[in-house]
């Protein structure tokens, strides 16, 4: 993905193209795979990922809104592969999903702000567009609408599945410190948000496996 992002990665040629053709090799063979064994709908969203990432670099990649909405889209869809491939999903897990997607629209947010001198003069980013306080206001809010899909499966753990709190409550506390950074801090370290993000939807993706137990 970032080799499509920009040219400007110093690797040598082999490098590019090696790297070049075992992400065509994987996604080729992920849609053969989810037309092997999955369902039309999952077939179509294998696709829409293909599409996604062959039409980053020179399309989607130019304008925040298809840029950020498109790939927080994206780095969603394993989840909702998983929810429309299994026989049985426990009904926590669309609200779940809500909080994934929310959570990973801040992440590209945050990342445009970590890359702001990166992007100058090669595609419209939120911060460049309209400024690191506007981008950071947004993703704050972005954050607090994951977090509110994320109390509801809160609601539903303490009533019924108790053994899972802990996990939320990683998951609560990584999302929470993300929203106060962005909205609160003087400075945001974005590197460590976008880390924070990673590891409370790592929360939630154990979560939805144990919720299929």
């Amino acid at each position: 993905m970032y080799l499509l992002k920009s040219d400007s990665y110093t690797i040598s040629e082999l490098s590019r193209i090696v790297m070049r053709n075992v992400g065509l090799t994987a996604m080729l063979l992920a849609v053969v795979m989810v037309i092997g064994w999955l369902d039309e709908l999952c077939i179509l969203i294998t696709a829409f990922n293909v599409l996604v990432v062959v039409g980053y670099k020179n399309t989607i990649s130019k304008w925040w809104p298809s840029k950020n909405f498109l790939m927080a889209l994206v780095c969603t869809t394993p989840v909702l592969l998983g929810w429309w491939s299994g026989e049985s999903t426990h009904p926590a897990v669309s609200g779940g999903t809500a909080a994934v997607f929310f959570a990973y629209l801040t992440r590209e947010i945050i990342k445009d702000i970590q890359d702001l001198d990166v992007d100058r003069g090669l595609r419209m980013t939120l911060p460049l567009d309209r400024g690191v306080g506007v981008a950071r206001v947004l993703a704050g809010t972005s954050m607090m609408v994951s977090l509110y899909f994320l109390s509801r499966i809160l609601a539903d753990v303490m009533v019924v599945h108790q053994y899972l709190l802990a996990f939320v409550l990683v998951t609560v506390f990584f999302f929470g410190r993300v929203t106060l950074g962005l909205l609160f801090a003087k400075a945001i370290d974005a590197k460590a948000l976008s880390k924070y993000i990673l590891l409370g939807n790592a929360g939630l993706i154990i979560i939805f496996g144990l919720l299929a137990i």
